[in-house]
């Protein structure tokens, strides 16, 4: 078959368009397409949440039966590695705190304040909304870098002047 004979059975094809539908019995047809649709959505979503639930629980029992697996990880490590271990935690955790911003407070105020500003309100509410969103997120940046500063850099250089008070120890044995 050529090109011209491809064409020739397209064109022969009859079009069946279906029934014309009234205004209203289309907009019946897809109010109901529609609600089948938000059912199936929200059941996604249930199951979605529901899973969540079961995983939190499940590994959430077992860092209170385990609260140092890390640590434990290797059972015959040294003080030193072990040592490490906790140091590199500590600075994990630092490096998260200070990036807080682009990885928790903008893409959690953002969503929020796009969700927000879908639904309709008025101009004095979305100023409002912007304050308050923007107050929020000055305070979780505050309260993270705050963390940094009182508790996790004065346990990082403890740790390190333990990492370097084990090591002179053992290259003096």
């Amino acid at each position: 078959m050529n090109d011209d004979e491809l064409k020739k059975l397209w064109r022969e094809q009859p079009l069946v368009l279906p029934a014309e539908l009234t205004g209203t019995v289309q907009l019946a047809a897809l109010r109901k397409r529609m609600k089948r649709f938000d059912r199936n959505i929200w059941w996604r979503d249930l199951r979605e949440v529901a899973a969540c639930v079961v995983i939190v629980i499940w590994f959430g029992s077992d860092y209170f039966k385990y609260p140092q697996a890390v640590t434990r990880a290797v059972p015959g490590a040294s003080v030193m590695d072990s040592l490490r271990v906790e140091l590199r935690k500590v600075e994990t955790q630092i490096h998260l705190l200070r990036s807080v911003l682009w990885w928790y407070i903008l893409p959690s105020l953002g969503g929020s304040g796009v969700f927000f500003f879908g639904v309709r309100r008025n101009a004095s509410a979305r100023l409002v909304t912007i304050v308050v969103f923007g107050l929020v997120g000055v305070f979780v940046y505050w309260l993270n870098q705050r963390a940094v500063r009182q508790y996790l850099l004065p346990l990082k250089s403890e740790l390190e002047t333990l990492v370097g008070g084990v090591s002179e120890d053992a290259k003096q044995t």
